[in-house]
C-alpha cells in the first residue's frame, strides 16, 4: 500500500469558530505577534485565497483525524483517492489549522502533514499551479505552514490527514 497508518486524533471545532475569518485570525493570533509559533508561514494562506473549501467548518462539529505516512511516491489524485476510501471530507487549509491548533503535539515529527481539498476549491498561483497547505512537524520540535502543489507529487517525508466525522 502506498499508505500506512501512523496515528489518529481527535479534533472539535471549537465554539465560536468562524470559517470566514478563521485562516487570517489563526496567522494574528500564532505568526504575527512577538513570538512567532512558525519557522517559516506562507503568506498565501488567507481567508481570501482558500474561501471556497469543500467542507465547510462550523463550531461544534467533531472530526477522527487519522493520519497516514505516504510510503512511496505518489500522485494528489491518489491521495485524493485515499482520502476518499477513509469516507474523510476535504477541509484544506482550515482543517490544517485545528489539527495544528488541538493536536501538534500528535503529529508525527519529522513529516510534512498535508491537509487537501478538491483541485477546484484551491487557491491558484500566478503560475496557475493549485496549492495545497501542509504543515511540516519538524524533528527538532519547530513547526512550518506550506503550500505544495496538486500538480506534483508527494513522497515518503508526507503525511496525508484524513479528517473522518466521529459519531
Amino acid at each position: 500500500s502506498s499508505f500506512e497508518l501512523l496515528t489518529e486524533f481527535d479534533v472539535v471545532v471549537p465554539e465560536g469558530y468562524n470559517y470566514a475569518t478563521c485562516l487570517d485570525s489563526f496567522k494574528a493570533k500564532y505568526q504575527d505577534g512577538e513570538k512567532k509559533s512558525f519557522a517559516y508561514y506562507n503568506d498565501a494562506i488567507t481567508d481570501q485565497n482558500f474561501a471556497n473549501a469543500t467542507t465547510k467548518l462550523v463550531a461544534g462539529r467533531k472530526f477522527k483525524v487519522k493520519v497516514f505516512g505516504i510510503t512511496r511516491r505518489v500522485t494528489s489524485e491518489e491521495c485524493m483517492d485515499q482520502v476518499h476510501s477513509q469516507k474523510a471530507v476535504l477541509v484544506g487549509a482550515q482543517g490544517a489549522t485545528l489539527a495544528w491548533e488541538q493536536k501538534r503535539d500528535q503529529l508525527p515529527k519529522g513529516k510534512w502533514h498535508v491537509s487537501f481539498d478538491e483541485k477546484e476549491a484551491l487557491w491558484e498561483d500566478a503560475v496557475g499551479g493549485h496549492r495545497v497547505p501542509f504543515v511540516d512537524a519538524r524533528s527538532d520540535g519547530g513547526f512550518k505552514f506550506f503550500l505544495g502543489h496538486f500538480e506534483g507529487g508527494w513522497g515518503p517525508d508526507y503525511c496525508l490527514l484524513c479528517f473522518c466525522d466521529s459519531e
